[in-house]
Parts: structure tokens; C-alpha cells; sequence
């Protein structure tokens, strides 16, 4: 009996769970592949260095591509809540990483900003 029932779950986990995980922890668009469970984001396979303010802004654009988000959201997603000065900061983020991601920082290809509303993730 404990065999069969070893044999049943390593079944159920090698081809149902464990493989829908894998594809659901990796983000991934043009060149950028954000992956959630090591917490690494990589640029042509080339591993990028990120804060943890940068990566949790990068992975909430890049959850919902095309969606616009306010200085005052992002800045809810990173903090938990909102601060009233943080803004300028969340500028700042914003545009180390696209010193880090974009090939040409002043003509950004990922990171779009929207203007009188925020930013959104282009997904390519």
C-alpha cells in the first residue's frame, strides 16, 4: 500500500503541480526574464542586479503588462502603504531600473511612462 501510494503522488507532482508551478514563477518579455521564486531577473540571460524596491516595481509591471499604475499605487505595492513624499522616490526607482533594463534609458522600450497618469510595462 505505501508503495502504490508513493507511486501515485510522485506521478501527481511530476506531471500536473510541480510543472505548472515553473511556468507561472517566470515572467517573461523580450529579452526580460523576472523569475518570482529566486528572485533574479535576467537580461539575455544575463543576470541583472536589482533592490528590492526595484524588483517589487518591476514585478508588479510586469504582472500586468499594458496596465497603467499611479506613482501612488506603486508606491502602496512597495511599502504596503502610501507615503505622501515617496513619489519622487518612486521616480527615482523607476528610472535606475531603466538604467539597468533598457538599452537606450531615454528612449525606453519597456518601461513607458504615461504621462499626467504613471507607468506601464510594454510587453514585447
Amino acid at each position: 500500500i505505501v508503495a502504490r501510494v508513493g507511486a501515485c503522488l510522485r506521478r501527481y507532482y511530476d506531471l500536473n503541480e510541480v510543472k505548472e508551478e515553473k511556468k507561472e514563477s517566470i515572467l517573461e518579455s523580450g529579452e526580460l526574464s523576472l523569475d518570482t521564486e529566486t528572485l533574479t531577473l535576467l537580461k539575455s540571460g544575463k543576470e541583472i542586479t536589482t533592490t528590492p524596491n526595484e524588483y517589487k516595481i518591476l514585478l508588479l509591471l510586469m504582472k500586468t503588462p499594458g496596465r497603467v499604475y499611479t506613482k501612488s499605487q506603486i508606491c502602496e505595492a512597495v511599502n504596503g502603504e502610501f507615503y505622501e513624499n515617496y513619489e519622487n522616490a518612486i521616480t527615482v526607482h523607476i528610472s535606475h531600473l531603466r538604467d539597468k533594463i533598457e538599452d537606450d534609458p531615454r528612449n525606453p522600450r519597456y518601461i513607458k511612462n504615461v504621462r499626467g497618469l504613471g507607468y506601464k510595462f510594454e510587453a514585447k
